[in-house]
């Protein structure tokens, strides 16, 4: 089976993160919506640069993942996909609340579904989207997307 450096990877998948939030940044984001950015730029960029390092002096090599994946992780990932290309469309609220309750119902067993339950898992979905929308946008004041198709 074929190794994999996982500190060059992880070092990779970090300093991409550390580039995509800074050509986010905007000169309109107020104080609150710039502080975990701007703290966190610089955290992701030094310890990304540190697993690059050491990747050529010490590399932690594992059996490679890909081979393993199963088809709940392709899900998980592919629902984390669709929600990053359908957030500017359809809006922060719906586009997390279709990609939440996707993962709930991929996850409950065959033998348990029904309607009770996808009601109650729509609810879960409701209840978790409501929560991180009020912690942003009310107490942190971090604008999110509405989405274009309600715009």
């Amino acid at each position: 089976m074929k190794k994999l450096n996982t500190d060059l990877l992880g070092g990779l998948i970090m300093l991409g993160c550390a580039a995509f939030f800074y050509w986010q940044m905007d000169e309109e984001f107020t104080h609150y919506a710039a502080y975990f950015p701007n703290r966190i730029i610089p955290c992701l960029a030094v310890l990304g640069a540190a697993l690059l390092v050491k990747a050529r002096v010490r590399p932690t090599m594992l059996d490679s993942f890909v081979s393993q994946m199963n088809s709940t992780m392709l899900f998980a990932i592919a629902a984390g996909l669709a929600w990053v290309f359908t957030l500017e469309w359809l809006g922060f609220v719906i586009s997390s609340f279709a990609a939440i309750f996707a993962m709930l119902v991929r996850f409950l067993p065959p033998d348990r579904r029904g309607a009770a339950a996808f009601i109650k898992l729509a609810l879960l979905a409701a209840v978790e989207v409501g929560g991180i929308y009020v912690l942003f946008v009310k107490f942190l004041y971090v604008t999110l997307p509405v989405g274009r198709l309600f715009a």
